[in-house]
């Protein structure tokens, strides 16, 4: 591959704390969390009746009614945030559509129009399925739609590698670029699995929190009396762009995209590993890839689900990692947004780029009684802290034993 550097120069999201980049950010300076009641189905009879759930979503503001019946939800939701990415990135129809790239991340799909035309289907005595069944539920369907919309000509493709969905995009849209494949690429992820059936499949996983008596304060990363994740939903966009296209398109420039690592590790279809060997070693390797040493990254926003064993895990692999160091920020913002799958990724790494352009490291609310494994390690809780970041890290871990952590940097003209 070649040597080239691989900039940020858009960002779109629409998420449970935020319709935009702009009301995103201001949220997670305002440490809100997403969590509350679920209003999009009766959850009486779930164990977990709350979630992190997107409101007022119109999807009609962004294309007809044709195809708003044509298309699932996290297709209407990944839209939405290309959309202000492309908008954001200065992307305008004078551009080489041939040389724009698309690959995007979704862990489930179209999950929720699967299971509604399947039940229709067996509720229908004429046994009639909808033409509209498989472009509804392909993972790739927003990548067509992308296509179709814009009439983007370069490499086009999606991932689903479970929770790490939209940080593998992220990946391969930079070795699209390293090899000449692109200019520029589209990629992100997005994610709608509130329904009855996602919520009770993770019940049954005995996954999801269970603190229904307080939905905000449920997703709590590193703390003591966790219980598992919350459910979220939504969508993220980055644009990447070789630095001579960014140059020569006089974009604004975020940040830099400079490394990453995949590490693949399981024990079981849900655990990497219960030592923390496995996040230490893909941080570690992200870190030698980047031409960095640890000391030199001041923030990483870790994976941080708020399950016991999950989290336990990661903070023992931070431990190895920064081995006392207090020159290294930690957190996690799924404390805020929830969990939202194969989506998590890019919407954490819009934070992280957000958090270095702004020298902000983001907290992880709700924890009032730390983890006796936090000891030791720089954790920034409860309020946001002003710390000079040149360097940092974004971490996504998925069931398969999928991993990766992505290096960003503060972009620099030398």
């Amino acid at each position: 591959m070649s040597n080239k550097r691989v900039v940020i120069t858009g960002l779109g999201t629409l998420n449970p704390i935020g319709d935009n980049t702009k009301d995103y950010w201001n949220n997670l300076l305002k440490c809100t969390s997403g969590a509350n009641f679920i209003t999009k189905f009766n959850a009486n009879n779930c164990k977990t009746k709350f979630a992190c759930e997107i409101h007022n979503f119109c999807p009609l503001n962004l294309m007809d009614r044709n195809y708003v019946r044509k298309t699932d939800l996290f297709t209407q939701y990944g839209l939405s945030s290309v959309i202000e990415a492309l908008k954001d990135a200065n992307i305008d129809n004078n551009i080489d559509k041939r040389s724009i790239g698309i690959v995007w991340g979704s862990s489930m799909g179209g999950v929720t129009s699967f299971k509604n035309e399947v039940c229709n289907y067996i509720n229908n005595k004429n046994h009639v399925l909808s033409p509209f069944f498989i472009p509804k539920t392909v993972i790739n369907s927003l990548v067509g739609y992308i296509i179709m919309y814009y009439g983007f000509n370069g490499p086009g493709y999606s991932i689903s590698s479970s929770c790490t969905s939209s940080s593998n995009a992220i990946i391969d849209g930079y070795r699209l670029i390293q090899l000449n494949e692109a200019d520029i690429v589209i990629t992100g992820g997005s994610e709608a699995m509130i329904d009855e059936i996602g919520i009770k499949a993770f019940n049954s996983m005995n996954l999801l929190s269970k603190q229904n008596e307080f939905p905000s304060k449920a997703c709590k990363p590193f703390s003591i009396d966790r219980d598992g994740f919350v459910l979220g939903e939504g969508a993220g966009t980055i644009i990447l762009e070789s630095l001579n296209s960014a140059i020569n398109r006089e974009a604004h420039i975020y940040a830099e995209l400079i490394g990453y690592s995949i590490y693949s590790n399981a024990i079981n279809f849900t655990m990497s590993d219960y030592n923390g060997e496995t996040s230490y070693k893909v941080m570690l390797d992200s870190i030698k890839r980047s031409n960095l040493k640890i000391n030199d990254i001041n923030y990483i926003n870790a994976h941080g689900t708020s399950t016991i064993l999950g989290d336990a895990s990661e903070m023992k692999g931070l431990k190895m990692l920064l081995n006392k160091s207090k020159s290294t920020c930690v957190s996690s913002t799924k404390s805020m947004t929830g969990h939202l799958l194969g989506a998590s990724g890019v919407i954490e790494a819009i934070a992280t780029i957000l958090s270095i352009k702004n020298d902000i490291v983001l907290p992880t609310i709700n924890n009032d009684i730390k983890d006796p494994l936090t000891n030791g390690i720089n954790f920034v809780f409860n309020n946001p802290k002003s710390y000079k970041i040149n360097y940092a890290i974004s971490n996504s871990f998925g069931f398969g034993g999928q991993n990766t952590s992505l290096v960003f940097s503060k972009y620099n003209t030398l």
